[in-house]
């Protein structure tokens, strides 16, 4: 049960950004392998995930790294962020679903695939505790 409410939640999975940018915006630098690469590439933050000075990114071996990076623009919803990151303005950290389209045809490529930033858990929320049982 959640705390002050009469309602329940189940945590029923996470969502892990991906580090992603244009090809065209891509196409100015060398590759991008490391962490560090970032530090040559305009970073576009969404601000309520990640703030404006940097982000924690988590290696698939669960290795976590600092970024300090300031950001290049600073945005507060997700559409803004996947429409920056589509114009070409830098790179950002989008869910996968967000960018799905656009990185089957090209338009965003991945970077740093072994990594990602924040791990958002998702979670179920519902009224009857019995329900729980069905999720």
């Amino acid at each position: 049960m959640l705390e002050d409410s009469s309602l329940y939640a189940a945590k029923i999975g996470e969502i892990n950004d991906i580090i992603c940018a244009s090809r065209k915006y891509l196409s100015n630098f060398g590759e991008i392998s490391t962490p560090d690469d970032l530090q040559q590439l305009d970073w576009i933050s969404h601000h309520i995930v990640q703030g404006n000075m940097g982000f924690d990114l988590t290696s698939s071996d669960g290795k976590s790294t600092k970024v300090m990076k300031r950001a290049r623009v600073s945005v507060r919803t997700t559409v803004m962020l996947h429409q920056f990151l589509i114009d070409g303005v830098g790179f950002g950290m989008l869910p996968h679903f967000v960018a799905a389209k656009e990185l089957e045809n090209g338009e965003l490529v991945q970077i740093l695939g072994d990594y990602h930033d924040v791990s958002i858990p998702i979670y179920a929320i519902y009224v009857d505790k019995n329900i729980c049982h069905s999720i």
